[in-house]
């Protein structure tokens, strides 16, 4: 952020006369007009030989600094006597312009270098490209002919990292080299996702909100799905009257008709009763976890139907998903694991431990969803649990 300041002629200790000076002024004043900057006016802060245009640059931490100047002088050239000939071969006055594009040098790079942490925007960085090929045995060729191209039709250095190593290790060095712009070939057929500092914040934000709603909406299907299929098989009616007395159960405790600890007893016992009139449920929802979240991802390219909405998928670091990198995401962060350990606890514990145990289980499963939660948001790579654990990320689609 910058604005443009007008200093005036000094009210004392200058040289030239009033009309000069006023001219001199107004050349200034129409120069910004004419390129459509709007400046203040600084009265009696101009040098003693004419007036200037001072531009202030406000930091980072909204100090403002006088970097640039131009000074426009036209008496200094009369005093010297300076004159040159013109197109007509006559001598001519010529108008002397003092100008510092930048200031003090040293000073101005040491205001820009803090302003931006370092993290240069990339028309200004030393090293501006760098790509990274996720599989060297099918994009190192891309990889080469996208630096030829960059090299070709710009002046900038391009650097290709193409030697056989891990794609973990690659993002890593190029996170750490805050003045980068980065193109990472994720996809196939020669399409590039690029990302640049002034964008990677907000692409994060926007990235987990879609993880976030594309959970939401298959989580949704499949107990839409698994409430459909098991209807033939469970006693609505039995359901229905043990949901009932559990509100039943948490007004008499409101009201405090009963003590937490009977509250407690009473709750636990129809939610194990309730888990029993459900079991068909559980093992329906066990199994299109299974086959939604593994089996139909995998053939769909990394994408449910949550995802394809969402334009995201999951990739793998090592090129391809497999079978068991879906299975373990699952197993993290797609409630399957509680979905079976609650099913376990309701076939073989006594119903005075069941709740306690899956209330525990559910704690924990919640803190790992909010865990990784907070890894999308924060990291560098935007990885939660399941990606750092099963080596996958997820990742905007091209369009």
């Amino acid at each position: 952020d910058y604005y443009i300041v007008l200093s005036t002629k000094p009210e004392k200790d200058y040289i030239g006369d009033d009309e000069i000076w006023e001219k001199s002024e107004e050349i200034l004043a129409s120069a910004c007009k004419a390129t459509g900057k709007e400046f203040k006016i600084n009265p009696g802060d101009g040098a003693f030989y004419g007036p200037k245009l001072d531009f202030k640059l406000k930091d980072c931490m909204g100090r403002v600094w006088q970097c640039g100047t131009i000074q426009l002088d036209m008496n200094l050239p009369e005093r010297f006597n300076c004159t040159f000939i013109n197109s007509k071969g006559e001598k001519e006055r010529p108008i002397m312009l003092h100008r510092a594009i930048l200031g003090s040098f040293e000073r101005f790079m040491g205001i820009i270098t803090e302003h931006f942490a370092g993290a240069f925007p990339t028309w200004l960085a030393p090293n501006q490209v760098r790509i990274l090929p996720v599989n060297n045995l099918y994009h190192s060729d891309y990889a080469h002919e996208l630096e030829k191209e960059l090299k070709e039709k710009t002046k900038n250095k391009s650097k290709s990292k193409l030697k056989v190593t891990s794609i973990n290790k690659e993002i890593v060095d190029v996170e750490d080299d805050k003045d980068i712009t980065k193109i990472k070939d994720y996809v196939e057929k020669g399409k590039v996702r690029k990302t640049t500092k002034e964008n990677k914040n907000g692409e994060e934000k926007a990235l987990f909100i879609k993880r976030l709603i594309a959970f939401c909406i298959d989580m949704v299907i499949i107990s839409f799905i698994a409430s459909l299929l098991s209807m033939p098989f469970i006693d609505s009616k039995a359901i229905t009257e043990l949901q009932d007395k559990q509100f039943s159960s948490y007004e008499k405790y409101s009201k405090q008709e009963i003590n937490y600890e009977e509250y407690l007893i009473e709750f636990s016992d129809i939610s194990y009763k309730l888990a029993r009139e459900e079991g068909v449920i559980s093992i329906i929802t066990i199994l299109l976890v299974i086959v939604y979240f593994v089996v139909y991802q995998l053939k769909n390219n990394g994408q449910t139907f949550g995802k394809k909405l969402m334009k995201i998928k999951i990739i793998s670091d090592d090129g391809e998903l497999n079978t068991n990198q879906m299975i373990f995401r699952t197993f993290i962060t797609d409630y399957l694991l509680l979905y079976i350990i609650s099913f376990i606890f309701m076939l073989f514990l006594p119903k005075s431990n069941y709740y306690s145990c899956v209330a525990i289980f559910s704690g924990l499963q919640f803190i790992v969803l909010v865990v990784s939660c907070f890894m999308i948001m924060f990291r560098e790579d935007g990885r939660g649990v399941q990606d750092v654990l099963c080596k996958t990320r997820v990742i905007n689609v091209s369009e």
